[in-house]
């Protein structure tokens, strides 16, 4: 019996045993399936970070493609920018250079026309100058002094000024010579129209150029239109000739002739003036009993508030032997005019060429 018992106890230790070692069998095996759950955890959050990284991996390498394709767009899209900035600007550069041309072209073709219409022109002047026909050669001298002689050659403009300055000349001594004839006869109105040509002819040459011609032109012309009654014309050139030297006796009638334009205009106060001057500058000479009778008459007009009435033109074309000078060559008579009538042709001075200065008789 003490042997069974001592078998049941072995027996009973070896099933504690038994039990404790299937107990710690247990805790193994709920250990090893623990960690083999952890091992799985791990594992599984292994390749989580594994995929999150490549993710980030090919991101990073898509931005910075995206990036690097971003900058070589840009720096082609500023590369073709700035070339087609330097194309245009070569072709706004050959565009002005193409019309730079064209308007050089244009001018040098404008200039050769210019210059072929004035070449024309001028031949055509020259011709008309250089004719026999008095009226075509005046007609040539008016179209010279509108031709523009810059298109023209040297040479041509020489030729062409020699031969116009020749003409003119010719022309001004012809013309001066038929109006002073034709004043001479009482012909006024052919007076006019001859010294008329005669400055038409003369103005463009050079001021040096026959001074005494021009002041006796001067003279007879204011003379002229005096006596047709167009007195605002024969101030003009009453008044050019008094700006020039001439006989005390010459300058003293056309002070009295420019007078009597001047009232005849209805300007007193400036014909006193003239009137005034001519017997300042001839007292004792053959106008000074008109000049002084005709300052009296002005002198008794209404006062200087009131207009003086203009008076009537002093003489008709025909009855004007008072504007109307002897030839030059002429003496003049020593009967003074009537205080009724107009003195003769032969008592009116012409002007003198050259008088001294305290001569008071006509040239």
């Amino acid at each position: 019996m003490p042997e069974q018992a001592a078998v049941e106890k072995e027996l009973a230790a070896l099933r504690k045993e038994v039990y404790e070692a299937r107990s710690l069998i247990i805790k193994t095996d709920n250990l090893l399936k623990t960690f083999h759950a952890e091992l799985k955890a791990i594992a599984a959050r292994q390749e989580a970070s594994e995929r999150h990284h490549l993710v980030g991996h090919v991101g990073a390498y898509i931005v910075i493609g995206l990036l690097a394709a971003g900058g070589a767009a840009y720096m082609i899209h500023a590369l073709g920018a700035h070339e087609r900035s330097q194309a245009k600007v070569l072709l706004d550069a050959a565009k002005k250079k193409r019309t730079a041309a064209e308007k050089a072209e244009r001018e040098a073709a404008d200039a050769l026309a210019a210059r072929d219409r004035a070449s024309k022109q001028a031949l055509e002047a020259y011709r008309s100058i250089t004719s026999e026909d008095t009226a075509r050669r005046e007609k040539g001298l008016a179209a010279l002094a509108h031709l523009d002689e810059s298109h023209l050659s040297p040479f041509a403009r020489s030729v062409l000024g020699e031969v116009e300055g020749r003409v003119r000349r010719q022309t001004a001594d012809e013309a001066f010579t038929a109006g002073l004839a034709a004043y001479h006869r009482g012909a006024f109105k052919d007076a006019v129209t001859a010294l008329e040509r005669f400055f038409a002819a003369a103005t463009p040459l050079p001021k040096s150029w026959s001074p005494d011609e021009r002041t006796r032109a001067a003279y007879y012309l204011g003379a002229a239109y005096s006596s047709l009654g167009e007195h605002t014309k024969a101030v003009t050139r009453l008044e050019e000739f008094l700006s020039h030297d001439a006989s005390r006796g010459t300058k003293a009638y056309a002070n009295l002739l420019l007078g009597r334009s001047l009232e005849a205009l209805g300007r007193s106060g400036e014909a006193k003036a003239a009137y005034t001057a001519g017997l300042r500058t001839d007292p004792g000479g053959k106008s000074s009993s008109a000049l002084q009778r005709r300052l009296s008459r002005l002198r008794g007009s209404p006062a200087p508030g009131r207009t003086a009435p203009a008076p009537k033109t002093p003489e008709k074309t025909k009855a004007a032997p008072e504007t109307k000078p002897a030839p030059a060559r002429k003496p003049a008579s020593a009967k003074k005019p009537a205080p009724a009538k107009t003195p003769p042709a032969t008592k009116e001075p012409a002007p003198a060429r050259k008088a001294p200065a305290g001569q008071g008789t006509s040239g």
